[in-house]
Order: C-alpha cells, then structure tokens, then sequence
C-alpha cells in the first residue's frame, strides 16, 4: 500500500499490535507477504497467502457482448486497447494515454478505452486532446459490470505503479485477452 510516511507508520503500528491477537493473518499476494515481513508484523508461519477469486459464473451468466463497438463508435475493425481501473496515480492512466499516444502513430485504426472514473480524468483527457487522438479515446466512467467491455478489448492493460493484487488480470485471462502489465509488486507472480 501506498500512502504517506505517518500513515504507514501508524497502519503498522496497528498491524503489529493486532498480530499476536490472530491465530492467522490473510495476504492477497507473495508481495503482500513479503511486505509484513519486512515490516516486521509477525512471524513467517502466522502468514498466509490466499489470492483473491473471481467470479466465473457471474460471468458466465450473462455479460458476453453486452456492449458493442458500435455503442462506442469503435469501427468493427480498429484494434482495442484498454484498461479496467479508476483514473487514479496508482492505476497509472497517464502512462496508458501516452501508451496510446504511441500505439496510434504506428497504428492509426486504433482505439483506447478507460472503464472508470477517478480524479485524474480532466487531465487524461486533455493530454488526449493536445495529442489529437480525442476522437480515438473512450471513457466509460464508473460501470456495474467492467467484464462487458473487457471483450471489446484486442489487448488488455494494467499499467498500476503498485498493485496488492491486480484483480482486472485474472478476468482479463478469464476471456482470453492479451495482457501488457507492468511488473511491479504481486503482477508478476500472476502474469
């Protein structure tokens, strides 16, 4: 987790205290693990991973094409890059636009999709436009079920500067997408 020197001390602080209270203490990644280590929270025997899970069967009930290209005014033939996550400094949505800056010099029929919200969306925009490649961005704002545009996608990102877990990732893998991660914390281990 990321956050400021006085509020990881005093998150530590209570996760120290806490441990000898716990009989375990659940991490959602090796990364994750590795950090209560370091930190000194508890021994390596009271630590146990458990990834997180996803939902096949809501997926499989019911999202497949809820959403079409066309909703988006995508062309049937552009090629689709996008990411799930809000618009936010650890999700990285600075570094997916000027990914896309590039992929759209080299491929002009490209297309990018956001699915999310967040507090950096005023600038993702603009950079988008000051690049001329607005047209060729679509954010969908905050969506009850991400997965129905994950299938729009031809390539998968998630480009997070530090991530717990990365749950977009098995649901990318869950509909067979391609995947271009960055490897920073748990990512790796799961890619």
């Amino acid at each position: 987790m990321r956050c400021s020197a006085k509020k990881k001390a005093i998150y530590t602080v209570i996760e120290k205290i806490a441990a000898p209270f716990c009989d375990k203490i659940i991490c959602i990644s090796d990364a994750e693990k590795q950090s209560a280590l370091d930190k000194k929270i508890c021994r390596d025997e009271k630590l146990q991973v458990i990834f997180n899970g996803v939902d096949i069967e809501a997926y499989e009930n019911g999202v497949h094409s809820a959403v079409k290209r066309k909703d988006l005014n995508i062309p049937e033939d552009a090629f689709v890059v996008g990411m799930v996550g809000r618009m936010s400094p650890q999700k990285a949505p600075d570094v997916f636009v000027k990914m896309a800056k590039l992929v759209k010099d080299a491929v002009p029929n490209a297309h990018f999709i956001i699915v999310g919200n967040g507090n950096q969306e005023v600038e993702i925009r603009k950079y988008a436009e000051d690049n001329g490649f607005s047209d060729s961005l679509h954010i969908t704002g905050w969506v009850e079920n991400p997965m129905s545009y994950v299938e729009l996608l031809d390539v998968a990102c998630l480009l997070s500067r530090w991530e717990g877990f990365g749950l977009a990732l098995p649901e990318y893998m869950m509909v067979g997408k391609p995947i271009v991660a960055s490897r920073v914390d748990a990512i790796p281990n799961i890619v």
